[in-house]
C-alpha cells in the first residue's frame, strides 16, 4: 500500500537524520588515516602538559615563536606609494624587472606532509598570475600556451609538459623526500618564451607539523 503524502512528510525528518548519520559516519571512514595522526599528535601535546589550541592563532604564535628577534617591514596601504621614501631603490627597478620580463608570471608551490612512508611531502607546484592587467595582460592565464616543468633525473619521469585548457590549472603534484629545485619554461600563445625557477622547500609543510604535533 502506497504512502500518502501526509504520510510521507512525516518520514521527512527521519530520512533526513540517517542521511546525515550516513554522511558523517562515510566521512570519518574515509578520512579515518588523517583523524588517527591528527589525534595522535593532540593526545602527545597533552601528555606533555601543552594546552591544545589550534587555528590561525596557533600558527601565528608559532611563527612568532621562531621569529623572535628578526626585523620586522611593516606593510603600508594597497596602492598608497611609501611618501617617506627616498629615491628609487636599485632593487626596485631589479623587482620591476622581474614582473615584466616574467610577463607577471610567477611559479608557486604548496607543500604538505607526505601520506608516503618513503617521502618527506606531497607538493603542488603551479603557475600564477600577479597584476598582469598592469601590464596589459590577461590575469587568467589565458595567454599561456604551455608550461614545461622539471624536476631533475631523481624523478620518473624528469618533467612533465602540462598544455592550456580552459579554466585549467598549470602545474603538477608529486612527493619529495628533499627540497628540490624545479625550471619552468613558460611558452604564451604568442610564441615568446620565460623560464622561470622555484625551489621547493617543506617550510610552511614543517610548520604546519609543528602546530598540530609538536611535543
Amino acid at each position: 500500500m502506497g504512502l500518502t503524502m501526509h504520510e510521507f512528510a512525516e518520514w521527512i525528518p527521519l530520512l533526513q537524520s540517517l542521511l546525515w548519520a550516513g554522511l558523517i559516519t562515510g566521512v570519518l571512514v574515509w578520512g579515518r588515516h588523517h583523524w588517527n595522526g591528527i589525534l595522535s599528535a593532540l593526545r602527545k601535546r597533552v601528555e606533555h602538559g601543552d594546552t591544545v589550541k589550534l587555528g590561525v592563532g596557533s600558527f601565528s604564535a608559532e611563527l612568532e615563536r621562531e621569529t623572535r628577534g628578526v626585523p620586522r617591514i611593516t606593510p603600508g596601504d594597497e596602492g598608497v606609494l611609501n611618501s617617506a621614501a627616498g629615491p628609487a631603490h636599485e632593487l626596485e627597478e631589479f623587482r620591476v624587472h622581474v614582473g615584466r620580463s616574467q610577463r607577471g608570471v610567477h611559479l608557486v608551490h604548496i607543500a604538505t606532509p607526505s601520506e608516503h612512508l618513503d617521502q618527506e611531502c606531497d607538493l603542488f607546484v603551479f603557475l600564477t598570475g600577479w597584476r598582469r592587467s598592469a601590464y596589459g595582460l590577461p590575469d587568467d592565464l589565458s595567454d599561456v600556451s604551455t608550461a614545461e616543468f622539471y624536476l631533475g633525473p631523481n624523478f620518473e619521469p624528469s618533467g612533465t609538459t602540462v598544455t592550456r585548457r580552459h579554466g585549467s590549472t598549470l602545474g603538477f603534484v608529486t612527493s619529495a623526500w628533499g627540497p628540490v629545485i624545479c625550471a619552468c619554461r613558460v611558452t604564451f600563445t604568442d610564441g615568446d618564451q620565460v623560464i622561470l625557477s622555484r625551489y621547493l622547500d617543506f617550510e610552511s609543510a614543517a610548520l604546519a607539523e609543528r602546530v598540530i604535533g609538536s611535543a
